[in-house]
């Protein structure tokens, strides 16, 4: 009988943010300070992007999804906790 090879799968999930004037709704510049800021706390699972009103985000690598949610949800959470104490607001790209 042949042996069965059972692979184990990762997964992970990058997302993108738009910083946004919260009153306004139009994009912003931040300038990479989100970013910057987003890097001390996060490292490199916080990337700029080339254009300035974007912040890319990436989990670690999760082993099932339940992983992933809470890796997500706790960047999403930071980075709108700092876009927010810089007076800017994030939404979904």
């Amino acid at each position: 009988m042949p042996s069965l090879n059972f692979h184990q799968f990762t997964l992970g999930i990058e997302e993108e943010y738009m910083v946004i004037d919260p009153v306004t709704r139009e994009l912003k510049s931040h300038e990479q300070k989100i970013v910057q800021e987003g890097q001390k706390l996060l490292k490199d699972k916080v990337k700029a992007e080339m254009h300035q009103a974007v912040v890319e985000v990436g989990t670690d690598i999760c082993k099932n999804a339940a992983e992933a949610l809470e890796d997500v949800a706790s960047l999403r959470g930071n980075i709108a906790a700092i876009a927010h104490s810089m007076g800017l607001g994030v939404g979904a790209a």
